[in-house]
């Protein structure tokens, strides 16, 4: 069986479950309309934005016919197809799609956060979130209005064979069939646990791609009081690092905390606790009902939201006796629930099943 995962690899995600899935004997590929700064792997990078508009459209439709004859599934990422692929709707909205049905072909979408979510829907369901900050997910121009949102999740469920989420809020507004599946993102047999020298410093460690969906500034503001009462502790801000050398980064850390707002963890907090280290973030507790009970059980994650975030970290900074237990059960966690040749089993027999 021929898959394609495209066009484009929030977070490494596609690229480690096809690699999964090769070892599973899947003929999997990962292309990408272009690779971004953090350098994530590709097996096919169209680089549509490296050229003039003209180009990059009879490029990526030669792709196009040539992936019809070669490909059996196509597994598409953050809610895009192959057009379009910008942020305005045009005449040909999603219009590969019933090309794709028609022929015979197979289609299988997975959401993972901002391509689905909804403005007005956080603003009505949820005490948090992370649209009450000012500039979170800009304006219209920088990211998909409502409208356009549920009109592109609207297709999709008309056309695709099978709808995954990565984060289990989404399931709120995606069509009942879809299923949460776990983020594939981290290479287990790369990402093993560290533990750091011994020394004076206790290291919190952040690293957000955008401040204001992380809460990051509830962050700053909170470590800058907890400096004042724990003159060890020390913040590492990692920021604008390509993801092939944030491993090394995240090795020196004693705590990390990825995001307080969303209600949900992200692929950092999942790589952070595959290296053993406890992960501060905000669980949204009724959305917890979309995920496996056993999954929930095991959950290793310290909750926080900008009310308490303070007094979390005040906590651990006084129990740090406790984190390496904390640490071992997160990577045990993400060897249970995040281990990509487990999701990839389950890839594989949704595509078999729909095959």
């Amino acid at each position: 069986m021929r898959v394609l995962h495209c066009p484009t690899d929030v977070g490494g995600n596609a690229w480690i479950l096809s690699r999964a899935e090769r070892k599973l004997g899947l003929d999997s590929e990962v292309m990408v309309f272009q690779k971004t700064w953090l350098g994530y792997p590709a097996d096919i990078d169209l680089q549509l934005t490296k050229d003039h508009p003209g180009r990059s459209a009879l490029r990526l439709l030669a792709f196009f016919i040539k992936a019809l004859t070669r490909y059996d599934v196509f597994h598409f990422n953050w809610g895009h197809s192959f057009l379009p692929h910008g942020p305005y709707p045009g005449i040909f909205e999603l219009g590969d799609l019933p090309i794709l049905r028609a022929l015979g072909k197979k289609i299988v979408v997975t959401y993972q956060g901002s391509d689905v979510r909804q403005k007005n829907f956080c603003a009505s369901n949820f005490a948090i979130s992370a649209y009450a900050e000012a500039d979170s997910y800009g304006s219209d121009k920088a990211y998909l209005s409502d409208a356009l949102k549920r009109k592109r999740a609207d297709k999709f469920g008309r056309y695709a064979h099978k709808i995954f989420s990565l984060n289990p809020d989404l399931l709120y507004v995606l069509p009942p069939r879809a299923e949460f599946l776990p983020y594939s993102s981290v290479d287990l047999t790369e990402w093993l646990p560290s533990s750091k020298s011994k020394e004076e410093r206790f290291v919190i460690l952040h690293s957000p791609t955008n401040r204001s969906i992380k809460g990051t500034r509830y962050i700053l503001e909170a470590i800058d009081r907890l400096k004042d009462k724990y003159k060890n502790v020390v913040l590492m801000l990692v920021e604008g690092v390509p993801h092939g050398k944030v491993k090394e980064l995240y090795a020196q850390a004693d705590l990390a905390i990825d995001q307080l707002l969303v209600g949900w963890y992200g692929g950092f907090a999942v790589e952070m606790m595959a290296l053993g280290k406890p992960v501060v973030c905000y669980i949204r507790e009724e959305d917890l009902k979309f995920i496996p009970g056993q999954m929930k059980d095991d959950l290793p994650i310290v909750n926080a939201n900008t009310d308490t975030i303070y007094e979390v970290l005040s906590r651990l900074v006084e129990q740090q006796d406790q984190l390496h237990l904390i640490g071992e059960r997160s990577r045990a966690y993400v060897e249970r629930w995040h281990d990509p040749m487990k999701i990839a089993l389950r890839t594989k027999e949704v595509y078999e099943s729909i095959y």
